[in-house]
């Protein structure tokens, strides 16, 4: 009667669970790019169309601090500004970038990373645990932000860059244009009434 449950009693210390990070600051900074769905408050394209978006993430193995920007490209270019903008950010020398093998991540930005004098790793093919934190990252803000923000442009910020007193974590946000503001008709309000034929 008085046991405790299985995730209280007493383990081994070869089976007790070990939580899986590294010691030193910098030792290893996971990147990934994580799609943004559309809202209605974001700018429209030309078409009519809602932009896409995509957030890069890093976060940092050790302390978990993370710098993150959004960008309406996806290509090695803008992971090259990321990644500069990464290593202006963090408040330490950064050793190893983890990525995966996307498009995006490439041999443009694996000699970019290697010119810094940073080690580059890809993680394995179909294992986005390996890159677990920064996943894990994009799923809270797709849950917390992105999936809660129905609010109409006007409730949206303006442009906001948001960052802790020591400047290691930075939030950009897109900011609406006029034209956003503006809501197109809908189809049933911008059809005309037909005129009636006599007969």
């Amino acid at each position: 009667m008085g046991r405790l449950p299985a995730s209280q009693r007493y383990k081994r210390h070869d089976r007790r669970w070990k939580r899986y990070e590294k010691q030193l600051p910098g030792h290893r900074v996971q990147i990934d790019v994580g799609f943004i769905e559309p809202l209605a408050s974001m700018p429209q394209g030309r078409r009519g169309g809602r932009n896409k978006y995509f957030q890069f993430t890093a976060i940092d193995d050790c302390t978990r601090l993370r710098v993150l920007r959004i960008y309406p490209t996806l290509n090695q270019a803008t992971a090259i500004q990321f990644l500069d903008y990464v290593l202006q950010r963090l408040p330490f020398q950064v050793e190893v970038i983890q990525t995966d093998s996307g498009a995006e991540f490439q041999s443009a930005f694996h000699w970019h990373v290697l010119d810094k004098g940073i080690a580059h790793t890809y993680i394995k093919p179909r294992t986005p645990r390996l890159n677990g934190k920064v996943e894990r990252s994009h799923r809270i803000d797709a849950e917390e932000f992105y999936g809660s923000s129905t609010a109409s442009s006007s409730t949206m910020p303006r442009s906001s860059t948001t960052s802790c007193a020591s400047g290691r974590t930075t939030t950009t946000t897109i900011a609406p244009t006029a034209a956003s503001a503006a809501r197109r008709p809908t189809n049933a309000s911008s059809r005309r009434p037909r005129p009636r034929r006599n007969r």
